[in-house]
């Protein structure tokens, strides 16, 4: 058992070697949820252009239906 270090711990706040690990572990797990988050994103904004390209394409289609019968 590292007793310096454990009183250093204790006395200071001196980061312990599992502290680190830990530390590290947990930023591991954090970028993989910034990866996932960003994949999600990603693929709701494909989804919003696409859900936006149709609303165009709709109204265009409204119009021209809409001249078309007022020309009859």
């Amino acid at each position: 058992m590292n007793i310096g270090g454990t009183a250093q711990n204790v006395l200071f706040g001196v980061a312990t070697a599992s502290d680190v690990m830990h530390l590290q572990q947990t930023i591991e797990d954090l970028d993989a949820k910034d990866a996932d988050i960003t994949h999600s994103l990603e693929n709701q904004m494909t989804y919003v252009k696409n859900l936006d390209l149709s609303s165009r394409l709709q109204t265009q289609s409204r119009a021209n239906l809409s001249t078309v019968v007022r020309n009859l």
